[in-house]
């Protein structure tokens, strides 16, 4: 893990409040998408917006926009390959795949952790970053 670009991509996510302007929305997108991106570096970057966005659907969506523009951007500079896409997928599919066994509280929690994927796979899904065959 790269500490320094995680706690960069932290600081940036947590300037977002539910009465953030489409402006102010835009500029983190801009800031987190011009991050030098070395794979690793991408992984972790999708590590943390998959756990923001798993655990606060208020930002679900403008946290899809953020992979998409992510997800453009390196298609672009990587001749058509995405490393957040392919991140994002092993991610977003794993939680269907978690067949642990908890009870109390932390069955409760997996629960919402799985409802929280399942509106971000939504979400994914409505910005064009997952097509129709990989939700399927």
């Amino acid at each position: 893990y790269n500490l320094a670009v995680i706690r960069n991509v932290e600081n940036l996510l947590d300037k977002l409040t539910a009465n953030s302007t489409n402006k102010e929305m835009n500029r983190v997108i801009q800031e987190i998408t011009v991050i030098e991106m070395f794979e690793e570096n991408v992984k972790d970057v999708a590590r943390v917006i998959y756990e923001r966005a798993i655990n606060d659907d208020k930002f679900s969506l403008f946290y899809a926009d953020l992979c998409k523009a992510k997800m453009n951007k390196e298609i672009i500079a990587n001749n058509g390959t995405s490393i957040i896409h392919r991140e994002l997928t092993q991610l977003t599919h794993g939680m269907f795949y978690d067949n642990s066994t908890s009870n109390g509280t932390h069955r409760n929690e997996k629960k919402m952790r799985r409802l929280g994927n399942v509106i971000f796979l939504g979400n994914l899904y409505e910005v064009a970053f997952f097509t129709h065959k990989t939700i399927h």
